[in-house]
């Protein structure tokens, strides 16, 4: 069993170094949770304000 573990930490490791340089997310999620989702990208500046802008239906 150890070595199945070890297979799947490499596995898991090599997703994620192959996913590291991405420079964007895309989720899918409910009203309430896209909601969410876009105040915490907002509150940690992770969201340009042409977006928020742009959602808001100001730009």
């Amino acid at each position: 069993m150890p070595h199945q573990s070890n297979l799947i930490s490499t596995a898991i490791n090599a997703y994620l170094a192959q996913h590291d340089c991405k420079g964007s997310l895309r989720f899918l999620a409910n009203d309430g949770k896209t909601a969410l989702m876009g105040r915490l990208l907002h509150n940690c500046k992770m969201i340009y304000e042409g977006q928020v802008a742009a959602q808001a239906g100001i730009a």
